[in-house]
């Protein structure tokens, strides 16, 4: 047996310095995505602490991978962020969740991915935002030291909650709620971060672990093979009996699909595609300068194609120099295949469907769309009316699914397609319900 050696992902609550005085030993990884997991635990490593992840840049990191990897002898440890959310998910597959956050997702207080999100750039040019429970942890702080009146703590945690997630910090939030003597009043609520109080305490714990020999590295790679897909293997049709079906689920799936958001997921890989398919679609994207495409700043300004491709397109007469001068600037790539989506485009429906089929997704989303409408069903069955919270939760959670600031930014980009929003208003009531009835679930637990 070696003295573990564990993988800590995060970056956003912590730096690599934070966790490095902490456990000297650490590996530290990027904020966790699709894959990640499966890849760090096939290779040999079985000590994981899943801090930070990404929710809107790339495919988050399942349960079915947090699952899959804590049951085959890895220690999967999740705090503060992503981590506290899979943890409190995946605790009866022996996940190990640590902190205040985990808890209050593990009772069913906190609910949302909203809670915990933040935007940043993975180049590091911009300082990350501030998460939801922060903000309501630290006007809890001063409120109970008796440095923040009631009525103003209440005032702060309206703001941020309507304030997009991208754009939330401190100083908006108290711009927002007209809070008096702003700069003193964010000092104050600065001194305190729960995200990363829970971070540290998940790392001292693992390292007291590390220090008593409670864990120690297998140092074995693990066959690639117990991960097969599930629709393979561990998610049988039974448990959602069309899941044979395929083809004909397709209509439905890809509706809700663009309905719900889900398609940003795949955004990046459906347009890449698409772009090797037909270079002509490049001049759909977009590009930020010339002769060079770009994503745009949602995922950090990542080079799509290099140049070099660009240009041989050009000279090949697949794409014409001043179209890409003239490419929509302001659109992100997810709105820019919601936009082919809408012109009726076939070949963005299809590319979209296989990538689903490729990266074995289809069973786990089309569970995800059954839990939400057997959910709503419950709901209207047993008569229980969703609260506003409900109907603001449900549309914020599907704006920013569609990479919009707010349900009435929403609105307002798709107001000309009146079959669109009547969907996307039919699916909000759909998910409201289901919160609704997720609510009433957890008083009596």
């Amino acid at each position: 047996m070696h003295q573990v050696s564990p993988i800590v992902y995060t970056g956003l609550t912590l730096s690599e310095k934070d966790v490095l005085k902490i456990i000297p030993g650490a590996r530290v990884r990027p904020p966790i995505a699709r894959g990640d997991l499966y890849t760090d635990r096939i290779i040999g490593n079985s000590l994981f602490v899943i801090i930070d992840g990404v929710f809107q840049q790339r495919e988050s990191v399942s349960p079915r991978e947090v699952i899959d990897v804590a049951t085959s002898g890895a220690i999967v440890v999740g705090a503060s962020s992503m981590g506290a959310l899979r943890a409190a998910e995946c605790w009866p597959a022996g996940v190990r969740g640590i902190g205040s956050i985990y808890r209050l997702f593990r009772r069913g207080v906190l609910d949302s991915d909203d809670e915990v999100v933040v935007a940043f750039d993975p180049h590091g040019r911009i300082k990350p935002s501030l998460a939801l429970i922060d903000v309501r942890y630290s006007v809890s702080r001063l409120q109970k030291q008796g440095e923040l009146k009631s009525n103003d703590g209440a005032a702060i945690i309206e703001a941020a909650k309507n304030i997009f997630f991208m754009e939330r910090s401190w100083r908006s939030i108290l711009d927002k709620a007209r809070i008096s003597d702003r700069e003193q009043m964010e000092k104050a609520l600065s001194k305190y971060a729960l995200k990363r109080k829970d971070a540290f305490r998940a790392l001292h714990i693992v390292g007291r672990w590390m220090s008593n020999g409670t864990v120690a590295e297998q140092n074995k790679p693990v066959d690639p093979m117990i991960f097969s897909p599930a629709e393979m293997t561990r998610e049988p049709a039974y448990l959602y009996p069309r899941v044979q079906g395929i083809e004909a689920d397709k209509p439905e799936v890809l509706d809700w699909f663009f309905t719900s958001g889900r398609y940003t997921k795949y955004a990046f890989d459906t347009l890449s595609m698409l772009v090797k398919l037909n270079p002509g679609y490049l001049e759909i994207v977009g590009a930020m300068e010339p002769g060079e495409a770009v994503l745009s700043d949602f995922y950090g300004g990542m080079r799509l194609f290099t140049p070099q491709q660009i240009e041989d397109w050009q000279k090949e007469g697949k794409i014409r120099p001043e179209k890409l001068h003239q490419a929509i600037k302001s659109q992100s790539m997810p709105q820019a295949l919601f936009l082919l989506y809408l012109s009726g485009d076939k070949n963005v429906k299809e590319t979209l469907w296989s990538l689903i089929i490729a990266k074995n997704n289809l069973v786990s989303e089309k569970i995800k769309r059954t839990a939400i409408a057997s959910a709503a069903s419950k709901a209207i069955g047993n008569n229980l009316i969703p609260a506003p919270g409900h109907y603001h939760q449900a549309g914020l959670n599907i704006a920013i699914d569609h990479c919009q600031h707010s349900w009435e930014d929403l609105l307002i980009t798709y107001k000309n397609n009146q079959d669109v929003l009547t969907k996307i208003k039919d699916y909000r009531q759909e998910l409201a319900c289901a919160k609704r009835y997720r609510t009433f679930l957890f008083k009596y637990r």
